[in-house]
């Protein structure tokens, strides 16, 4: 490659950098940002070119890796002989032996691709059997799929079979790879690296010149030579790429958070008007009860039925107290409450299944140096589910008891005492009715009459006072101003109301950090189109 080009490239890193460096400020960037700023400052200050040497399980990485630099500590042999990334020093390079990948051994998976991933330049090694189904896969997933520009690919143990085969390993990797082209990119070449250390140790020049690995040394020097400056420019890309990623994936979707708090919101809407409609049932109720009585008293205050009429005044006081005394409101809160804690409870479990699934993605992503573990948060939802469940625990032992002993008590004495003092009245008029005559008489006494049409219209009156006081008193109950000794008290209905006016207020809060996110995701999309011309 050529400096100026390089040379323009890391400029345009540089003015990506500066870019990103003004999201360090932001709350919801900040952190992943300085560790991104951290790792790409490492390898400005650190010039030393990183090689990973990895590959297929025995593929004689190890061998390479002692063949190079004369270590005669590095353990060769057909087992697993490298169980994590190990660095050497080799002509002020530093060589990394890798433990083999896609072998089964998950742990040294991870080791391998971390050093990968972190690494300058990669020699990937695979056996003249070539690329098996799986390993195949994985090279295309891997290294093809991610740091084609910075790998070369070393085919060993050339000397396996005999070398009239050596057409088919090249004819069945080009094929493989997808064509002439992509071979030379891989700078592929042939050798056995075994043969090379036995013909060096026994000054054996043919067996050195059989293996081929002059040859190897020659391209992977011009490798470095071409590919050295690309490698550290891709490697701070890479970085960069992964923290982009990072955001414009979360940024980009609306997360099921948002829908958890629409969700809460709804339940306590739906537990609202649940309990605006059991209170205005009770009123229905209720009214039509005194109504009913008022009409049938009404009836009864005529002389003929004056008897029948103290009959059923006798029971109106225990009458109007039950009819009061609604045991059905009482019924229907308590639905009200449990239907809510049913729905809570429903959003609550989904928000930790939701939370635990994200867990587990977030330990499998990485992007460029960046853990993504951590970017979702969760914490206003859960702190809101978390005090509405605390407080419908306690709805059922108190706010709804204490909602029946208001009816149930204070209030059926609203109307009873406006009765009994209106029967207290009635003594004049009860006294002298003892016989058919005294009825006889009294109907033609205009002053009797008289008397008995204001008493129709006093109990009238006082049937229409209960009547129209109904609706206010159970506003009052719903509203929670009346209790039993006069204090002002939180009802259900005033206590639903505060927390659907927190999960408004935290809504609003996600409206507003979803527009930030949206105005951060259009910048990050455009910093990441500049990367991509580098």
């Amino acid at each position: 490659m050529e400096q100026f080009e390089f040379s323009e490239k890391m400029n345009k890193l540089a003015a990506v950098r500066k870019e990103l460096a003004a999201f360090g400020q932001d709350d919801l960037l900040k952190d992943n940002w300085q560790e991104l700023e951290n790792t790409l400052k490492q390898k400005d200050a650190d010039e030393c070119l990183r090689i990973a040497v990895c590959g297929q399980y025995s593929a004689g990485k190890s061998t390479l890796v002692h063949a190079l630099t004369n270590d005669d500590t590095i353990a060769i042999g057909q087992d697993v002989t490298t169980d994590k990334v190990k660095e050497y020093n080799w002509n002020g390079l530093k060589i990394a032996d890798t433990p083999g990948i896609y072998a089964g051994r998950e742990d040294h998976d991870a080791l391998s691709k971390e050093y990968i991933r972190k690494a300058d330049l990669l020699i990937y090694m695979i056996t003249i059997q070539g690329f098996t189904r799986e390993i195949g896969n994985n090279f295309k997933s891997l290294v093809q799929g991610e740091y084609a520009d910075k790998t070369m690919l070393l085919m060993n143990k050339r000397n396996q079979e005999p070398a009239e085969n050596e057409p088919n390993w090249i004819r069945d990797t080009r094929d493989f790879l997808g064509g002439e082209e992509q071979l030379k990119k891989f700078y592929f070449t042939i050798v056995d690296i075994e043969d090379y250390l036995i013909g060096k140790k026994e000054h054996e020049d043919i067996l050195v010149a059989e293996s081929h690995f002059d040859e190897f040394i020659e391209k992977l020097n011009r490798f470095i030579s071409e590919r050295e400056l690309m490698g550290k420019v891709t490697s701070r890309r890479n970085c960069i790429d992964g923290f982009l990623n990072l955001y414009i994936q979360d940024f980009s979707q609306k997360h099921e958070r948002d829908e958890f708090t629409r969700r809460a919101k709804t339940a306590l809407n739906d537990a609202l008007r649940a309990c605006d409609k059991a209170f205005h049932d009770a009123s229905i109720r209720m009214r039509s009860g005194i109504k009913e009585m008022k009409n049938n008293l009404l009836g009864l205050l005529a002389d003929e039925t004056i008897q029948q009429f103290k009959t059923e005044a006798d029971q109106m006081q225990l009458n109007l107290e039950i009819l009061l005394n609604d045991q059905q409101l009482t019924n229907d809160l308590e639905e009200v409450v449990a239907q809510l804690k049913r729905d809570t409870d429903d959003i609550a479990v989904d928000a930790s299944q939701y939370e635990t699934r994200l867990a587990d993605l977030a330990r499998r992503f990485k992007g460029g140096n960046i853990d993504i573990g951590g970017t979702i948060d969760l914490g206003p939802l859960k702190t809101g589910m978390a005090n509405l469940g605390e407080y419908l625990s306690t709805i059922t032992k108190d706010t709804v008891k204490s909602i029946a002993k208001i009816i149930g008590h204070k209030f059926s004495w609203f109307g009873a005492g406006k009765c009994v003092k209106f029967l207290q009245g009635l003594g004049k008029l009860f006294g002298p009715l003892t016989t058919l005559v005294d009825f006889m008489q009294l109907a033609t006494d205009q002053m009797h009459q008289q008397e008995m049409e204001n008493k129709r219209k006093e109990l009238a009156n006082t049937f229409n006072e209960i009547e129209e006081g109904i609706q206010a008193e159970l506003d009052k109950v719903k509203n929670g101003i009346l209790t039993e000794d006069g204090e002002s008290n939180a009802s259900l209905y005033s206590s639903l109301k505060k927390e659907l006016a927190k999960i408004e207020q935290q809504e609003e809060a996600q409206i507003q950090l979803q527009k930030h996110k949206e105005e951060l995701l259009e910048r990050l999309k455009d910093i990441q189109r500049k990367l991509a011309t580098i």
